[in-house]
């Protein structure tokens, strides 16, 4: 649990981990009177990411640098201690949003005493939810050597986006998350993807680590659920193919509802029908249509 003493907040997460939801909902929390304060601050996009933004207060902080690159900015201790004395100044404490490379994390917390240490907890049962999350728009890829996925982008970028992951999951790329970080025991707090995806999620960050949340974090929290994937909202089947194949949220409520597929979805289940050489699914545009298909096999 954190307490009043802490220095420093270093907040640690992945591409597709929901982390940057996670950071938006601390900011302006309480603990023991004083106020927590992120370096960034996060709108919600339509395709339900929470976009970052360095605070310009932090921004004007930088001195020369101009363009702060995670992987060179978390190395700069000057830079850190200097934000991290302008909150104290103001009786907050920051929380530093940190990507990228572990050993920043390991550095940051041999140099300053009193650090304590976040990152989200991804288990086994929603890497799929990870790796669909770091493609849920064509904004974030560059230009794609393709011509079909060109011209389709210019389409339909959500047909574009499953066109491109089906070839993504062919080659290999994309089938498994990683996590980058070397060693659990310098992690004061994991942080529940599971959790997340829930209405209590708030309660539980609040009583974990002491914390006053307000309403709005809390309010941007069922901002943010409402435009999350339902397959991770709710536990829809106990049909084990159809949670190998989309993975499931152990502690989400179970739920009858029958939802629309993604073209992201639809390219986890080609992919685990070749990978499985199953026979192809004519018809799978919902969540039961896929169901229905597992239990005739």
């Amino acid at each position: 649990m954190l307490d009043s003493n802490t220095n420093i907040i270093l907040f640690f997460h992945e591409p597709g981990t929901c982390g940057d939801a996670v950071l938006k909902i601390l900011n302006d929390a309480t603990l023991d009177g004083k106020q927590l304060v992120t370096t960034h601050d996060f709108l919600l996009n339509r395709d339900g990411r929470s976009d970052p933004e360095l605070k310009k207060e932090y921004a004007n902080l930088l001195g020369s640098v101009r363009e702060p690159r995670h992987s060179h900015l978390w190395e700069d201790m000057t830079i850190i201690r200097r934000w991290m004395d302008h909150a104290k100044s103001r009786d907050q404490i920051l929380i530093m949003r940190l990507c990228e490379h572990w050993q920043s994390v390991s550095n940051i917390q041999k140099a300053i005493e009193n650090s304590f240490t976040i990152t989200m907890g991804i288990p086994d049962n929603m890497h799929q939810c990870v790796l669909k999350n770091r493609h849920k728009t064509t904004q974030d890829i560059p230009f794609f050597n393709d011509e079909n996925f060109e011209k389709l982008r210019r389409k339909d970028k959500s047909k574009a986006l499953g066109f491109l992951y089906t070839k993504m999951l062919k080659s290999g790329e994309g089938v498994h998350f990683d996590h980058k970080v070397r060693n659990f025991k310098e992690v004061d707090y994991l942080c529940d993807i599971e959790s997340l995806h829930t209405n209590n999620f708030v309660d539980v960050l609040s009583a974990d680590l002491g914390l006053e949340i307000g309403i709005d974090g809390k309010a941007y929290h069922n901002e943010w659920l409402s435009q999350q994937s339902p397959l991770y909202k709710f536990n829809l089947f106990t049909n084990n193919k159809f949670k190998e194949c989309f993975g499931y949220n152990s502690k989400a409520p179970v739920s009858d509802q029958t939802f629309e597929l993604t073209w992201l979805d639809k390219s986890f289940l080609l992919y685990y029908q070749k990978f499985h050489n199953l026979p192809n699914i004519p018809i799978s545009n919902t969540t039961i249509d896929v169901i229905n298909y597992f239990q005739k096999l």
